[in-house]
């Protein structure tokens, strides 16, 4: 598969909007517009105690990147531990979720393939998803728009 995209992408940190989902903490890298739907690039900032629950997605691969802290990931029912300078790949249709056990933030960049999901996080900002009662609405953005389920634990 080949893409022309005409023109390079720059983002400069400092000037990316700090978005919030849950307790963690976003940026949109690389927007999917910007490789022509490839993929998309974000980085996520998840604090000490704090996870993304079990999910499913239809339609995306993800591939995690730790470059600080660790997580203890969940995948096709088996746990493991991930640490900084660790990367691993999370096919689409494959039950994944991960916690931040450690006493540090963890920094992940996250490619997200095709790129298009990235823009969930623009999206839950409408939904103030850092009051637990509000996780339902999340979860209905998630599964109506981005074929994305959480999984009951």
């Amino acid at each position: 598969m080949s893409v022309k995209t005409e023109e390079m992408f720059l983002s400069r940190k400092k000037e990316l909007k700090q978005l919030k989902i849950f307790a963690h903490k976003v940026q949109i890298l690389v927007p999917a517009e910007a490789t022509g739907g490839v993929f998309s690039l974000i980085e996520q900032l998840s604090p000490p105690g704090e996870g993304i629950p079990p999910h499913i997605h239809a339609q995306e691969d993800e591939t995690f990147i730790i470059i600080e802290g660790e997580i203890d990931l969940e995948y096709g029912g088996k746990k493991m531990k991930a640490k900084a300078g660790d990367t691993f790949f999370l096919p689409r249709l494959k039950p994944h979720g991960y916690v931040n056990n450690g006493k540090l933030p963890c920094r992940v960049m996250v490619i997200i393939s095709p790129g298009g999901f990235e823009q969930f996080f623009e999206d839950v900002q409408a939904i103030d998803s850092t009051n637990p009662a509000n996780i339902g609405k999340v979860a209905e953005l998630l599964e109506k728009k981005y074929a994305t389920t959480f999984l009951k634990k």
